[in-house]
């Protein structure tokens, strides 16, 4: 394996756990005040454009790193709408 897919696999490998941290907590606290919807949606359409280039390019690190992201900022894309709306639909029956 050259050094070039060797960085390549470390950065997929911490790609993958970037992330992670924020969807455990955005869903163990049920609360997403702290996680920004543009932030996230950004990340989401750019990471799904990076899998799509991996695709056209066959490049597994690149593929596999953006979908994991991808289906990360999409959780917590989810997860913010989710709970953001239950806050204002308890707020309102109040």
């Amino acid at each position: 394996m050259e050094l070039a897919d060797t960085l390549a696999y470390i950065a997929t490998i911490l790609g993958l756990v970037t992330f992670t941290p924020q969807v455990v907590i955005t869903w163990k606290t049920k609360n997403a005040k702290s996680v920004s919807l543009a932030t996230y949606a950004l990340i989401t359409v750019a990471s799904s454009l990076w899998f799509s280039y991996g695709l056209l390019k066959k490049d597994t690190p690149i593929i596999i790193a953006n979908f994991v992201i991808f289906l990360h900022a999409i959780t917590l894309v989810i997860l913010k709408l989710k709970f953001d709306i239950l806050k204002t639909n308890k707020r309102r029956k109040t």
